[in-house]
């Protein structure tokens, strides 16, 4: 498949990720089946109408029915999943179409969560979860020689020692600014509240991968994903995130990944803060930062940790 037709390819599955980001958002069924409808006056779309890109363009961004403008966003995702997939057919050889097809389906799950944490701020488990399984089975099949094609994927164990460094990094930059506030406070409550959630979030996250996400949240009595008074902007999304990162990317280039992920974060908010069009405390969505620095990572890594390194003179 040449670059140019996986750029069309991306567009639709953009259009389908529209659907699903908001759809997840609003808890609705039918994510997958669901017919498209006009958010304003719910007439169900002609095929002609859910052309991606194309029927935008030809109403002129505005329903047909109720003339309700349609927001950019569809357009804009559409495109955005145009050129991730057109990426992979420019860096990935037509003759590896295991690995290209492995790359577009890790690109589509993680586009869904960089849209999910940039427009809701949430990191859906419908989708996280299912990376996860995917990218386990994945590490599994390569590491044992079962799907050789598979190879150049992460071994299990380095996938898992990458997962379990990057969600311990995260979890001290929680641990720490709430040991300073039970001190402040002189109480061990933040503390605790923050050993419970770092604790119960990847046990639930386990138990979920194997259909008892419910069961284990009823048999502790507590809500895993419940960050209550946690002092942090690190949250239970960015976590989730980590832990893809390190199965993707190992610990060295994980944690590389972190940093330019703080970098680029630093380089968006600090404008923004400057040209006061956001105040400070404000909540940013971090998720979106680490996907980007993930997939600059997950392509380039090598070259950039060396390079980077090279500049200390290591």
């Amino acid at each position: 498949m040449t670059p140019f037709l996986l750029f069309f390819l991306g567009l639709f599955f953009g259009s389908f990720a529209n659907v699903v980001v908001v759809r997840l958002h609003k808890g609705e069924s039918g994510i997958i089946a669901g017919e498209s409808a006009c958010p304003k006056c719910h007439h169900l779309l002609s095929w002609y109408e859910n052309l991606p890109l194309v029927s935008w363009i030809f109403l002129r961004g505005k329903c047909r029915h109720c003339k309700t403008p349609i927001s950019a966003q569809y357009p804009l995702v559409e495109l955005f999943f145009g050129s991730l997939f057109l990426l992979v057919g420019l860096l990935i050889p037509l003759d590896l179409p295991v690995i290209m097809l492995w790359h577009l389906i890790l690109l589509f799950a993680l586009g869904i969560l960089f849209l999910s944490d940039l427009l809701y701020q949430e990191v859906p488990d419908k989708v996280s979860l299912p990376l996860f399984a995917f990218l386990f089975v994945i590490s599994l099949l390569g590491s044992f020689d079962i799907f050789p094609a598979l190879n150049f994927q992460l071994s299990l164990s380095t996938s898992l020692y990458g997962a379990l460094v990057i969600y311990l990094f995260f979890g001290i930059q929680i641990l720490l600014p709430n040991i300073i506030l039970s001190l402040r406070k002189k109480t061990i409550q933040p503390l605790k509240d923050a050993t419970i959630f770092l604790v119960l979030l990847p046990l639930f996250l386990i138990f979920s991968l194997i259909g008892f996400g419910s069961w284990f949240e009823k048999k502790i009595g507590v809500d895993a994903e419940d960050e209550g008074e946690i002092f942090s902007w690190i949250g239970g999304g960015d976590l989730r995130i980590g832990i893809i990162m390190g199965f993707l990317l190992g610990w060295k280039l994980g944690i590389f990944a972190v940093f330019l992920a703080y970098a680029l974060g630093a380089i968006v908010a600090v404008p923004l803060l400057l040209l006061k069009k956001e105040k400070r405390g404000t909540m940013m969505a971090f998720g979106p930062f680490l996907i980007i620095a993930t997939l600059i990572l997950l392509f380039s890594g090598e070259i950039l940790l060396m390079r980077y390194l090279a500049l200390f003179g290591l």
